[in-house]
């Protein structure tokens, strides 16, 4: 049993050290890595003193401790992709509201420019006018 305590702890800080990796490289933003350094960080505790989770699941009522780790997993997800969801629902907005005001941006390039070809030719016209017919 110690030997995969072992085991654990080294997966879980091999983890936590690739997620602090992921954030100094600028790939994983500090905010997105925080709550899957504080999972790493709650298992590896529970893995060190694995009696912390007969104590949790004692407190919950739940009758062994290996569905007391399951509740607070699937917790912990639901947590997660709710987060997630509130992300991208404002991320979608955002795209949605760049798109737009891109398209006003290209629309008054394009009207800008029809406007400066029309009076480049209102001024070709009267430079053509004002020269002499005998050239």
């Amino acid at each position: 049993m110690w030997k995969l305590q072992m085991i654990g702890a080294a997966f879980l800080l091999l983890g936590m050290l690739y997620i602090i990796r992921l954030v100094r490289k600028r790939k994983m933003e500090l905010k997105y890595a925080l709550p899957w350094l504080a999972v790493s960080f709650a298992a590896l505790i529970v893995d060190c003193f694995p009696k912390i989770l007969s104590v949790i699941a004692g407190i919950l009522g739940i009758a062994t401790p290996v569905n007391a780790l399951y509740l607070v997993a699937f917790l912990f997800s639901v947590c997660l992709l709710f987060a997630l969801t509130v992300i991208v629902s404002r991320q979608s907005e955002r795209i949605k509201q760049l798109v737009q005001s891109a398209a006003l941006c290209e629309e008054r390039v394009k009207r800008l420019e029809a406007e400066l070809a029309g009076k480049k030719c209102d001024t070709d016209k009267e430079t053509k006018r004002k020269a002499p017919d005998g050239e």
